[in-house]
């Protein structure tokens, strides 16, 4: 307020001095004009005492565009600069340092049918050739560390399917693989029908096994009900006992009361000694056997075989489906 007051005295006094210079005489003017010109700037000094623009300054002290300048200190545009910082076509350029077709090149890399080769690397036929020696079989109780089942071949004196060639029947110290696996149908001889048989006989090996067999000279028998699955012809494997060199043994065969087969065998001393067990037990495999079998139920009826001195014995059956 008192700024505004003195403000206003400087101009009224501005205004009657000026107002008393003009009323004075032409003759004067230029004396009083110079020293109007002369004193007033040190007198009355006016632009210096009211100086508005200098004490509100208020354009210089706010200067609020100056301070602020947004558009200065801001410039988004200088620095963000989106565009060049990233510039994320130039630094990803995918295409470029992806180059998938170029880096994969699966036809080259892989080239199977040239790294596989399989016929030039198996080569079965040149590896495994005929001029190589056999394999030596080392059988215990009847079987090789390889595998294999020694066995050994008898001919029968009867030719069940009429050929014009005697039956063969084989036998092993070891029961062939076929007849372990899934499939098998397995019978014990003790359980033969106690209701329809005659003359059954036991006799204990090495004091620890019984087989059961058919008494000679007699008509004596004994029956096994058998259930299979399929219908169909089936190899039966016997475990026996082989008591005697140079003796024939045998049986006969009633498959659902038809006649299927007979058998006969005979061995030499040292045939015995390749074809029994190891232990002093006598038993032995029996097998190619073949009978048909319907599904369901069967009954087999077992009985001496003529034309042999003894009849077999019995411990076990098996069976199994023959798939040729």
């Amino acid at each position: 307020m008192k700024t505004a007051f003195k403000i206003l005295i400087s101009y009224s006094l501005a205004v009657a001095m000026l107002f008393s210079m003009t009323s004075c005489k032409l003759d004067r003017l230029k004396d009083e004009t110079s020293f109007a010109e002369e004193s007033t700037p040190e007198e009355t000094i006016t632009p210096e005492e009211t100086t508005i623009p200098e004490e509100t300054t208020t354009p210089e002290e706010t200067t609020t565009p100056e301070e602020t300048t947004t558009p200065e200190e801001t410039t988004t545009p200088e620095e963000t600069t989106t565009p060049e910082e990233t510039t994320t076509l130039e630094e990803t350029t995918t295409p470029e340092e992806t180059t998938t077709p170029e880096e994969t090149t699966t036809p080259e890399e892989t080239t199977t049918p040239e790294e596989t080769t399989t016929p030039e690397e198996t080569t079965t036929p040149e590896e495994i050739t005929p001029s190589e020696p056999p394999h030596e079989h080392t059988f215990v109780s009847g079987q090789c560390a390889c595998g294999a089942v020694f066995t050994l071949e008898k001919t029968s004196v009867y030719d069940n399917d009429q050929d014009g060639e005697k039956d063969v029947f084989y036998f092993s110290p070891c029961l062939p693989e076929r007849f372990r696996g899934e499939g098998v149908i397995f019978t014990s001889a003790e359980k033969y029908d106690k209701k329809d048989y005659f003359g059954v006989r036991y006799a204990s090996v090495a004091g620890r096994h019984k087989f059961w067999y058919c008494q000679e000279g007699t008509d004596s028998y004994m029956k096994y009900q058998i259930e299979v699955p399929e219908a169909g012809t089936y190899e039966l494997a016997i475990y026996t006992v082989l008591e005697y060199p140079n003796k024939s043994y045998g049986a006969k065969y009633t498959v659902n009361g038809e006649e299927s087969l007979k058998t006969s065998y005979a061995f030499s001393e040292e045939e015995l000694a390749l074809a029994r067990e190891e232990g002093g037990s006598m038993s032995s495999y029996m097998f190619g056997i073949r009978i048909t079998l319907k599904a369901g139920a069967n009954t087999v009826k077992i009985e001496g075989a003529p034309n042999t001195e003894s009849n077999q014995l019995f411990r076990a059956f098996y069976l199994v489906k023959v798939t040729e």
